[in-house]
């Protein structure tokens, strides 16, 4: 009786984890591009402005950087 009560409520967590779309992958990612996009050589790169975004399966967009 005890296996069967453990085996429902773990069939019953999967089922509530997967309703929640905790189960999402990566489908794409998109890149605003920095301030500065040219450089001369030896010049430092400058990151300010650049956005790093990772478009997921569920439809949500999560912002990397």
């Amino acid at each position: 009786m005890k296996k069967i009560i453990i085996f429902a409520l773990t069939i019953t967590t999967l089922l509530f984890m997967a309703s929640c779309n905790m189960f999402t992958s990566t489908t794409g990612l998109s890149i605003e591009l920095p301030d500065k996009v040219e450089y001369t050589l030896g010049e430092s790169f400058d990151s300010k402005g650049l956005v790093v975004y990772a478009h997921r399966s569920n439809g949500g967009v999560l912002t990397l950087s």
